[in-house]
């Protein structure tokens, strides 16, 4: 269903170093955005991971900045990996609209897909279990034969829904359903692990118990009062406020009769409450398998047919 591939193009690079190529990528080296050169933009689409220069590996855009400057004036081989998609339902970022594909954070070691998930008469079931982990919503488990079992694995990170991005798995659920009440359908951005690093990140979130609470936005009475405050210290800066400490040293201040002396006693008095010379090893305390897996199910949520 989804795969990558590599192509190759040659492109000239102009020997002013004050002009560009015409490619605009992120420190990953990942596209961002068209080039504004037509004949490139034809070629090199938003999310394709530039790989190498001349057979030359690259990581980062020093890399990339540290060898075209050597190659100026002469034309060179870029390699590129683009993703490859089998289902109509599922398609690569560049066939998203621009203001869409702004909003995305694209790292290397994943692949980036939209997928469409379309309500069936004969399977109404999403069958999707998910959980939020470190500001992200992490598919944890697919059930079979679902609308989504096609198209999801587990690791998955969903980013976008219908082009809101989400971070809390509970505006995910409440977003999935309302799009397929109304609409019959929804859109989903994924990001899917294709490295190391990014497989053990994905398997460790899925494993952990307890989910770390993303970050959310204070309420409106919260955001009153700190505003009302900020305004205040505003308006006070640059004037000196009148500040008397207590830890001040005998004729220094003037008025030191008038402010609390703090003192500091010498004498030390030390009790030896209790100790365990016994050198016996302590018994070990084995978890609950009942509590463990209460723990466990309360880590993760289930968008089930509620409409």
């Amino acid at each position: 269903m989804l795969s990558s591939f590599t192509y190759r193009i040659t492109l000239p690079i102009p020997e002013d170093p004050d002009n560009e190529v015409g490619l605009n990528f992120n420190n990953d080296l990942i596209i961002t955005k068209p080039s504004s050169n037509p004949d490139i933009a034809k070629c090199i689409y938003f999310g394709d991971l530039l790989l190498s220069l001349d057979g030359v590996e690259l990581r980062e855009k020093g890399d990339y900045e540290a060898i075209i400057t050597k190659l100026a004036g002469s034309s060179v081989e870029f390699t590129f990996q683009r993703i490859n998609t089998t289902s109509p339902q599922v398609f690569p970022l560049h066939c998203l609209n621009a203001e869409r594909q702004s909003r995305l954070n694209l790292s290397r070691g994943y692949l980036y897909f939209a997928v469409d998930i379309i309500q069936k008469e004969e399977a109404n079931e999403i069958g999707l279990f998910v959980k939020h982990h470190q500001n992200r919503v992490i598919v944890t488990k697919i059930k079979p034969n679902t609308l989504t079992s096609d198209y999801l694995v587990g690791g998955d990170i969903i980013l976008d829904v219908d082009g809101i991005r989400v971070s809390d798995k509970k505006v995910l659920c409440n977003l999935v359903i309302a799009n397929l009440k109304r609409y019959g359908r929804c859109n989903l951005i994924i990001q899917r692990p294709n490295s190391v690093e990014s497989e053990n990140w994905s398997e460790s979130a899925m494993i952990a118990f307890i989910d770390t609470s993303p970050s959310v936005k204070m309420l409106e009475d919260v955001q009153r009062i700190a505003g009302k405050i900020r305004k205040e210290l505003i308006l006070k800066k640059g004037v000196e406020r009148d500040m008397k400490s207590i830890l001040v040293k005998h004729g220094e201040n003037k008025d030191y009769n008038e402010v609390s002396r703090v003192t500091f006693n010498d004498d030390k008095v030390i009790f030896d409450i209790a100790s365990d010379a016994s050198g016996g090893t302590l018994r070990k305390v084995k978890r609950s398998a009942k509590k463990m897996k209460r723990t466990r199910s309360k880590s993760r949520s289930y968008i089930k047919n509620r409409y």
